[in-house]
C-alpha cells in the first residue's frame, strides 16, 4: 500500500476515535455562536451594486487578501452578479477597505464550521434582506475563480436553465459508485429562482448545524445540499464538468496525440503510472485503442479531475483550479504550471500564487 494511503488511513481513525469529542465541543460552540451572534458577526456595506443575480462568496484567508479573490469579486460585479462576500476569520481595516468597493455586502465573522457556516451566514442574511433572487452562486476560496479573464462559465451555467448547477459533478468512475449517492462539489453551486423560494432549501439552512468536523460538514453539507434536489424529479440539475466531459477529452486523437495528452494527465496511481510509461516506451507504433483501452480503466477508477484538471483547464473547459496543497493536488499543479504559463489569458495574480506553492521561495 502507498505511504499517502497509510497516512490516510491513520488520518481516518484518528479522526473516529476523536468523534465524540468534536460533537460535544461543536454543541458548545453552536450555542455561545447562537447567543453571541451581534458580537461575533461583523456587516459592512460594499460599494458594488445589487442585482438579482447573487454571489455568496466565502473566503478564509488568515494572512492578507490575494490579488486573486479581489479579482474574483470583480469579475462577479462585471458578470452582474451582487457579491455577499463572507470571511470565516478577522480582516485587517486595510483589507476592508480593499474589498468594499468590490462587493455589494460583507459579513466578517470566527472561522467555525467551514465553507458551509459561512455559506449559512450569508443565505440568513440575504433572507432577512428580503431580496428578489433569480440566480443564488455558493463559491468558496478553495479555488482560483476564474484563472483565465475571457471566461463567460457563469453565463455557461445560467444558459444550462437547470435548478442546481454545479461547476463539478461528484459522481465517480464505475468501480466506485456504488460508495455515494450522486452530489456536485460545493465549491461552485448555482440554484434556480424556484429552488431560493422553496421551502426544502430554506429549511436546509435554518436547520443546518455548523460543526468543525470537515469529515461532518463533507457529509451532512456538501453531500446532501446539492442531492436532495439531484434526487427529486420536481427539480432540474445539471454538472458542468462530469464523467461524460472526461470521456469526450481525447476524442479524436491519434497515437501521437495520444501520447501526449496522457503526459497532461497527473497520475497517483502507481499502476496507472507505469502502464503508461511502458505505452510510451513502445513509440508511436502503439495503436490508439490501446490507448483509449488505458484511459477507459483510468476513467472507470480514478477521481477524474484530480487526474485531468490541467487538461481542462489548458483547453479553457472550465475556468478554475483547486487550491489544494494534498500530495495529488500538487503534483497537477507543479506539472501543469509551465503549460499555463504558455497561455496568454491566464491571470497573472493566479500564475504569481501559483509560483509560490509550486516553487515556494
Amino acid at each position: 500500500m502507498s505511504l499517502w494511503k497509510i497516512r490516510r488511513e491513520f488520518e481516518r481513525l484518528g479522526g473516529q476515535l476523536l468523534e465524540p469529542y468534536r460533537q460535544i465541543r461543536d454543541l458548545v460552540l453552536r450555542i455561545r455562536y447562537r447567543f453571541l451572534h451581534d458580537s461575533l458577526v461583523q456587516n459592512f456595506k460594499g460599494q458594488a451594486p445589487w442585482s438579482e443575480r447573487v454571489c455568496i462568496l466565502l473566503i478564509y484567508q488568515p494572512r492578507s487578501i490575494p490579488e486573486s479573490v479581489l479579482n474574483t469579486c470583480k469579475h462577479l460585479m462585471q458578470q452582474g452578479y451582487a457579491c455577499v462576500l463572507v470571511s470565516n476569520g478577522p480582516l485587517s481595516q486595510e483589507d476592508i477597505s480593499r474589498l468594499l468597493p468590490q462587493v455589494s455586502h460583507l459579513i466578517v465573522r470566527p472561522n467555525f464550521g467551514y465553507d458551509f457556516g459561512g455559506y449559512q451566514e450569508g443565505v440568513l442574511w440575504l433572507r432577512q434582506q428580503n431580496r428578489k433572487v433569480l440566480h443564488l452562486l455558493l463559491l468558496n476560496d478553495s479555488v482560483w475563480f476564474p484563472v483565465f479573464a475571457n471566461s463567460n462559465f457563469l453565463q455557461q451555467m445560467e444558459a444550462s436553465k437547470a435548478d442546481v448547477v454545479g461547476a463539478l459533478s461528484a459522481e465517480r468512475g464505475i468501480s466506485q459508485r456504488h460508495q455515494r449517492r450522486l452530489f456536485y462539489a460545493s465549491f461552485m453551486l448555482m440554484f434556480s429562482e424556484k429552488v431560493w423560494l422553496s421551502q426544502k432549501f430554506q429549511t436546509f439552512w435554518t436547520a443546518y448545524r455548523q460543526t468543525s468536523s470537515k469529515a461532518r460538514t463533507i457529509r451532512k453539507g456538501e453531500r446532501q445540499l446539492s442531492a436532495m434536489f439531484i434526487h427529486d424529479d420536481q427539480f432540474t440539475h445539471h454538472a458542468m464538468v462530469d464523467t461524460n466531459t472526461f470521456q469526450q477529452l481525447p476524442e479524436g486523437q491519434g497515437p501521437d496525440q495520444w501520447r501526449a495528452f496522457s503526459q497532461e494527465l497527473s497520475l497517483m496511481d502507481a499502476a496507472f503510472g507505469k502502464q503508461r510509461d511502458t505505452l510510451l516506451l513502445k513509440g508511436s507504433g502503439t495503436q490508439s485503442n490501446v490507448w483509449r483501452d488505458w484511459y477507459q480503466r483510468l476513467c472507470d477508477s480514478q477521481n477524474m479531475f484530480a487526474c485531468a484538471q490541467g487538461a481542462l483547464v489548458v483547453r479553457q473547459i472550465v475556468p478554475f483550479i483547486k487550491k489544494s496543497k494534498d500530495a495529488h493536488n500538487l503534483m497537477s499543479l507543479q506539472q501543469s504550471l509551465s503549460s499555463f504559463e504558455d497561455m496568454p489569458v491566464f491571470d497573472e495574480a493566479v500564475l504569481g500564487e501559483l509560483r509560490q506553492i509550486v516553487k515556494p521561495t
